[in-house]
């Protein structure tokens, strides 16, 4: 068969990825055919992985060509750094028949992650596997490592050497490595030295020593480190516990926890160290008040030392100082209780109120109490709690409640307050204070106070306390029943947009009742709440009229002479003014003078126009008094401040004036 022919054969076999293609180059190769010599470099530089650890099966088990290790290994080495799994298992089994370069070359691509993800355990343990038989190359890494390398790869050699796993045990090499890994921070290796000092492993054995070392791990928040040093502070070591005051103190290593550092400083005060107390003493000058809190518990509850009471509210009292409501509360109950010292309830009052204030809902509960077995003071100041939110969510009902509750006992401050609330205070609370009159929430119940408090609220535009008005009137709660009254006092609610409000008007009109019917049709007149609506006024007015209600006959008449949602008609105008005039409303007289005077559906009748307009008059109407005037004559300030009589109408009529100020109708049509 000819080279060419075999080449031939030799691409075929390659283009399907095949094994005997390869066998093809390199042996055409080894024969210097240059064609082959080519192919067999470019698959070195840019083949797949698998063709690379096929080229190693060939030449490392001498298939189709001599025998050759060292080439097999290169090609599997270059298979699996391109992460080919089969190849790096290949070398590693070669490795392990004692093949220390390829361990070396292991340890790289672990050391780099070339072909395998990085693995700083596996790393070191190949470096050390090569090393440890005399592999140079291994060495030279290992001791860059150990003066530049990684902190975790140090402490895994460490490891190695500490466990003797995969070479001989050796703690002082375990040593020299965890000591440059240490160095670093590495906790895990500042632990194992620890272990190794208080053990006596390769070095003379010395407890302080570890103690230093397991300190330094768990500061690098070394869990297994932190345990070791509070079984060694449990056996009696105050400098241990001292320092785990620390850690927690500052959260060295650890989340920062107050309350365990305390316990730590307590428990090595206890025992006498001088630093504990320098720390506490400094503490308690200038100190974190949760901590200065914390250990006012300790010596309160005797959690970790001896109950001291004295000593707890000595804590408590310098935490409370700086607004630890936690400690105000804690002193309220010394104080209260007698506990340690004399009984002093006012004191302990006070610190309740103090932390209640800041929001502690346990001091709260107790002034609650307190209240409740007749203290009115502390009554008193619930309600301020209440009223201005302090402590506690903002609510007028229970300040109201509070306030007069102590108001009924006789509580000047408490009084002094409703009064202010009264003349200045907010309107929503003036309700509240009603309500609790009328319905006799936590006084006994007083209408004539529920009234006072519902209208100043009212006055001040709150739509509920109009409600509630109406329905004291509509009930007669306290006052004598007057539907009219109510149904004001309804239609004014609704105008505020109260939904209940206009149900009720619109319940008292179907029980008949013509002013509910008229402040309903005021509501549509004047488009308050609903949408203005001219002709359902008109209707509800009607309704109102037809049962006699004066204010709703003058209001129907002048819809009908001003065509107003319903059709110009002077006869209906007349006839509703004559009705509301009859019952003495001075603006359906007003009007009906106009009528005459001006000759709207009836004759000019100037004397019976003037009769109407003086009755009008006479009860207060001024445009009726104005139009008196105007017909008699009267006296008026000219442009320059000076009086000047005015012509009377009749006069001006005759053409007696200057013009006419008010003509007839008829003549301004004319």
């Amino acid at each position: 068969m000819s080279v060419a022919t075999k080449m031939l054969r030799a691409d075929m076999y390659y283009c399907g990825k095949g094994f005997e293609a390869l066998k093809c180059y390199v042996i055409d190769a080894e024969k210097g055919n240059k064609a082959a010599l080519d192919t067999l470099s470019d698959i070195y530089e840019y083949g797949k992985s698998r063709l690379k650890k096929e080229l190693g099966d060939i030449y490392y088990n001498g298939l189709g060509v001599e025998q050759n290790c060292q080439e097999g290994v290169k090609w599997y080495i270059k298979s699996a750094r391109k992460g080919y799994s089969v190849a790096l298992q290949i070398l590693s089994s070669i490795a392990d028949k004692g093949n220390l370069d390829v361990w070396k070359e292991l340890g790289d691509m672990y050391y780099s992650g070339s072909g395998v993800p990085r693995n700083y355990a596996n790393a070191a343990e190949c470096y050390a596997k090569a090393a440890d038989n005399g592999n140079k190359a291994a060495i030279d890494t290992l001791v860059d490592i150990y003066d530049r390398g990684k902190t975790v790869i140090q402490k895994e050699l460490g490891d190695i050497y500490y466990g003797g796993h995969i070479v001989g045990q050796n703690y002082a090499e375990a040593l020299k490595w965890y000591a440059k890994s240490a160095e670093r921070g590495n906790a895990d290796a500042q632990l194992r030295i620890g272990d190794m000092y208080c053990k006596g492993q390769g070095v003379e054995q010395n407890c302080l020593e570890g103690v230093k070392w397991y300190i330094k791990a768990a500061r690098g928040g070394n869990t297994s480190a932190r345990n070791i040093l509070s079984n060694i502070a449990d056996q009696g070591n105050s400098d241990v516990e001292k320092e785990l005051g620390d850690m927690y103190y500052i959260g060295s290593g650890i989340r920062l926890n107050y309350g365990k550092a305390a316990e730590c400083y307590a428990k090595a005060t206890e025992k006498g160290n001088k630093a504990a107390i320098d720390t506490l003493c400094d503490i308690y000058d200038h100190g974190n008040a949760v901590i200065q809190k914390e250990l006012g518990d300790i010596y309160y509850n005797g959690l970790v030392v001896k109950q001291n009471y004295t000593e707890a509210l000595k804590w408590y009292v310098k935490a409370a100082e700086k607004g630890n409501a936690e400690a105000q509360f804690r002193i309220g109950d010394i104080d209260y209780n007698g506990l340690g010292v004399e009984q002093n309830c006012p004191e302990g009052v006070k610190w309740y109120i103090k932390a209640a204030r800041l929001g502690n809902s346990s001091a709260r509960n107790i002034l609650i109490k307190i209240a409740g077995q007749g203290n009115y003071d502390v009554e008193k100041e619930l309600g301020d709690m209440y009223y201005i939110g302090s402590g506690i969510r903002l609510n007028y009902g229970k300040a109201a409640e509070c306030y007069a509750k102590a108001s009924e006992k006789g509580n000047k401050a408490a009084i002094d307050a409703l009064c202010d609330i009264y003349d200045r205070g907010n309107a929503v609370i003036q309700k509240e204070v009603g309500d609790i009159y009328c319905k006799g929430l936590a006084v006994k119940q007083n209408y004539a106070e529920a009234l006072k408090w519902y209208r100043r609220s009212a006055r001040s535009g709150n739509d509920d306390s109009m409600l509630s008005l109406a329905l004291m009137y509509e009930k007669g709660h306290g006052v004598e029943c007057n539907f009219s009254d109510a149904a004001k006092w309804y239609a004014l609610a609704a105008d505020y947009g109260n939904k209940l409000a206009l149900d009720r008007l619109s319940y008292i009109y179907y029980q008949g009742n013509s002013t509910a019917q008229y402040q309903i049709g005021e509501i549509y007149f004047y488009g308050q709440f609903v949408k203005l609506n001219y002709a359902n006024a008109a209707k509800w007015f009607q309704k109102s009229a037809e049962q006699g209600d004066a204010a709703a006959q003058a209001k129907l008449g002048d819809m009908f002479h001003d065509e107003i949602g319903v059709p110009k008609n002077y006869i209906l105008a007349l006839k509703w003014f004559q009705k509301s005039a009859e019952q003495g409303n001075a603006h359906a007289m007003y009007r009906l003078g106009d009528m005459y005077y001006y000759g709207d559906g009836v004759e000019d009748d100037d004397a019976e126009a003037e009769k109407w307009y003086r009755k009008a008059a006479e009860l207060g109407d001024m445009d009726a008094a104005k139009t008196l005037r105007e017909m008699k004559g009267g006296l008026q300030l000219d442009p320059d401040g000076r009086e000047e009589r005015v012509p009377g109408r009749a006069a001006m009529d005759a053409g007696l004036g200057v013009h006419c100020i008010v003509p007839r109708r008829a003549e301004c049509r004319a």
